[in-house]
């Protein structure tokens, strides 16, 4: 069995003490999902809504977005239409 994570190395001897190695999906699974709900509250919103900027930082992140992406970074809106243009490129697919 490959171990790449210091992290779960704990949980990779429980597995093989045992011998059930589908226990270990599970557990990586169950560790995905739990990060994956937190992150909602964790990932701050982009910086006009951030509730914790004051005015003065809040024109400084705008004018570096800005000044790194050479646009407005909010400036078209994700529909389920664009979605769907963009699911349906074979150059997606293919890459």
């Amino acid at each position: 069995m490959v171990r790449n994570s210091a992290i779960l190395s704990p949980v990779y001897r429980l597995v093989s003490a045992n011998g059930s190695r589908c226990r270990i999906f599970i557990i990586e699974g169950i560790i995905t999902i739990v990060v994956a709900f937190a992150s909602w509250w964790l990932i701050v919103p982009f910086p006009e809504h951030c509730e914790f900027l004051t005015p003065e930082e809040k024109e400084l992140m705008l004018a570096r977005v800005k000044e790194d992406s050479g646009h407005d970074a909010n400036e078209a809106p994700i529909t389920a239409k664009l979605v769907l243009h963009h699911l349906k490129d074979w150059k997606v697919w293919a890459a």
